[in-house]
């Protein structure tokens, strides 16, 4: 057995390494799936009755076209490099770049707001849909210290393997383990985890949703999460910079959110077989039969041997594998999923619960601790104090260039509630300064 478990792994390798050499890059959930159903074989009936339960659930009478979820959801960025590869990101500015780079698509992609949507052709518009999920950066750790939403963990490392590591030995396990020369989890149920890492295969993603962790499969909590090559996070901007072939706007982080909200390829991991065939489907009603990924952008319609006719396969779906720039689109149907894992009885409900978590903490002064609401914002953004502020003089947004775009001053009238009206103001990062006799207290937000 053991021979035919070390068989099959090199020839998953093997089929890594082929597809690379032709820039044909690959999440790395296919081959995730396959590797634990090997060693524990129990684990696919385990999973197939949550999938069942999921995907038979009441809770999918959501309106994804007229609701939207508010409150942003706590991400941390765990960035495991060595001094070459940081080099490569342009250190900590590129670093900082790709990431607020990364946050506003992630923002837009979710929230129907992306501009490329234009794209999608005409029959499956009417599918295009709102998933209504925010995201922001945490800044406030779990030992209640600030973080700018990431850490830097300095490797002597080329790179994680994708199996065999420390802790479950599953998708680059090493990585989320300090004792291992990777960084340790924050709290799944509040913080997205998401480890950037060299990957040296044609890997460019992987994720360990909440379906895959348990008994069944001996993965532990702390690896829930996303693994990211350092090569396709955050959207290029220059001709010098790094990023790996046709991954250069961000999509890839995309893509693997939708499975940590448990949804999967278009095509369902099913090797060219058709679901009345003997093959798998992504379980989703309104996403066309496909029997295959699809790599680079092609012009639609897109036929194959599942849906030879009518409109074709969607291959601009985010959960498919074409080129970031020919990606514009989630569907009603996936988002309901989604939204299901985010709702009150979701297992990723906990994840809503802690805006808290996105702002930077204000010490022990619980008169004048606030909440800056929401971050990221599409309209307005209100700052709440816990009690009625003291001693607040004034309360103002900057953009990047130091210019101040919006102003309250309190002139003495104090009040626990502030808002500002930001839906005539350009995407993009701008400063809400909280101004006080003896400090200046600086917030980070993002229009999108």
């Amino acid at each position: 057995m053991k021979v035919i478990i070390w068989l099959i792994l090199m020839l998953c390798f093997y089929s890594i390494y082929a597809i690379g050499q032709n820039n044909l890059y690959v999440c790395g959930n296919q081959f995730l799936k396959k590797s634990i159903l090997d060693k524990y074989p129990t684990f696919g009936d385990s999973l197939k009755e949550k999938e069942r339960l999921l995907r038979s659930s009441s809770r999918f009478t959501l309106s994804t076209s007229s609701k939207q979820i508010t409150s942003p959801i706590p991400v941390i960025f765990h960035i495991v490099l060595n001094q070459a590869q940081i080099n490569k990101l342009n250190g900590i500015t590129g670093i900082e770049e790709r990431i607020d780079s990364q946050i506003a698509v992630i923002n837009r992609d979710y929230n129907a707001l992306n501009s490329d949507s234009v794209l999608i052709p005409i029959p499956f518009k009417p599918l295009y849909a709102n998933v209504g999920i925010q995201f922001a950066l945490a800044h406030t750790a779990p030992n209640g210290s600030s973080t700018p939403g990431y850490e830097i963990i300095l490797t002597d490392s080329d790179g994680f393997n994708l199996f065999n590591g420390f802790g479950s030995g599953f998708g680059f396990s090493s990585a989320k383990y300090a004792s291992s020369g990777g960084a340790n989890a924050w709290d799944p149920e509040s913080y997205i985890n998401i480890w950037v890492i060299d990957m040296p295969s044609a890997v460019v993603g992987l994720t360990v949703p909440k379906s895959y962790i348990g008994a069944s499969s001996n993965i532990p909590l702390c690896e829930n999460g996303i693994t990211l090559s350092y090569g396709v996070w955050g959207v290029q901007t220059g001709d010098n910079q790094y990023y790996l072939y046709g991954k250069n706007k961000g999509r890839t982080l995309t893509h693997e959110l939708g499975h940590l909200f448990e949804i999967w390829h278009t095509w369902g991991d099913n090797d060219g077989n058709c679901p009345w065939s003997g093959g798998d489907d992504d379980g989703i009603a309104d996403t066309p039969p496909q029997s295959n990924p699809t790599y680079g952008c092609y012009n639609f319609p897109l036929f194959d041997l599942c849906s030879p006719s009518d409109n074709g396969i969607m291959f601009m779906n985010y959960m498919d594998y074409a080129d970031d720039s020919c990606k514009y689109m989630f569907t009603i149907g996936q988002a309901d999923v989604m939204r299901s894992m985010i709702g009150f009885s979701g297992e990723s409900f906990s994840l809503t619960q802690h805006p808290e978590l996105t702002l930077w903490p204000n010490g022990s002064d619980t008169q004048n601790i606030y909440t800056i609401y929401p971050n990221p914002t599409n309209s307005s953004v209100a700052i709440v104090f816990n009690k009625v502020s003291q001693n607040l003089i004034s309360i103002r947004i900057i953009n990047v260039l130091g210019q101040v775009i919006k102003q309250i001053n309190t002139d003495g009238t104090q009040s626990g509630f502030y808002s500002f009206d930001l839906s005539n103001v350009e995407s993009g990062i701008y400063f809400f300064q909280v101004i006080f006799p003896n400090k200046i207290e600086t917030n980070k937000i993002l229009k999108i």
